[in-house]
């Protein structure tokens, strides 16, 4: 696929679409690659450096009991905040996006290997709210 003209074509030509089940098949058909050639080096290049870093600090980590329970406390707040959220947005017809709240004091309090698994864990408990169908 050819790149188009410009950041802001791409992006519309990328609305509307999703990934279901057989939609996007392999990466050479994923959208990134319909974005400028340095737009997608750079979402490439970032990507693969957070991995890189990840790697590098998931290795350092050794696991404390204190370092446990506070994940386990900021866990269980995140947990609520996608429980409550979701009960406000469903009377009020919208959701505040106010869940990564909490990684923020993951990030400072506890080794950086954390933060990817608390994000992990929130968007596998917002996965049901993500594909309901609306009614």
């Amino acid at each position: 696929m050819a790149a188009k003209d410009t950041l802001v074509d791409a992006v519309r030509a990328m609305r509307g679409r999703s990934i279901g089940r057989g939609r996007i098949t392999g990466p050479r058909s994923w959208p990134i690659w319909e974005l400028p050639r340095w737009v997608a080096a750079f979402v490439i290049l970032v990507v693969l450096t957070d991995a890189v870093v990840l790697a590098v600090e998931a290795s350092k980590v050794s696991i404390h009991l204190h370092d446990l329970a506070l994940f386990a406390g900021l866990l269980i707040c995140s947990a609520a905040t996608v429980e409550l959220t979701r009960r406000v947005g469903e009377n009020l017809g919208f959701v505040k996006d106010v869940y990564a709240v909490w990684e923020l004091p993951v990030a400072m309090l506890l080794p950086l290997a954390y933060v990817p698994v608390l994000t992990a864990i929130r968007f596998a408990t917002r996965t049901p709210e993500l594909s309901a169908p609306s009614m």
